[in-house]
């Protein structure tokens, strides 16, 4: 029998892995990273069936996106610390305002249905 290639396209599409990782992200914040990446891989293959091959690649996907998302939210509270650092008298409302901005733009890259 014939090995897979390396990385076979995930059988569900990249927006419905992404929804999902992140349900699971939200709903399991305690997970580290291999574990949250074992349970979106294992849940999707229970659903629709994956080879050792698309396991890699959702396995590959997963860790890219939420290791991104990682990197987002880290300079995300670096720079809003950073700029309210020289503003004392600042309110939460102000620094919410911009953290929802910028949320705000980050969401418009969501695909819409």
């Amino acid at each position: 029998m014939e090995e897979p290639p390396e990385l076979l396209p995930p059988p569900v599409p990249i927006r419905d892995l992404a929804r999902h990782t992140a349900t699971v992200m939200l709903g399991r914040s305690e997970l580290r990273l291999d574990q949250l990446r074992d349970e979106v891989t294992d849940s999707i293959g229970g659903l629709v069936g994956t080879n050792s091959s698309q396991d890699r690649a959702i396995s590959a996907a997963v860790e890219f996106g939420v290791t991104m998302v990682g990197y987002m939210a880290q300079d995300l509270l670096e720079s809003t610390s950073q700029h309210f650092s020289h503003w004392p008298d600042s309110t939460p409302a102000t620094i919410l305002s911009i953290v929802v901005d910028q949320l705000g733009q980050w969401a418009r890259h969501v695909p819409h249905e």
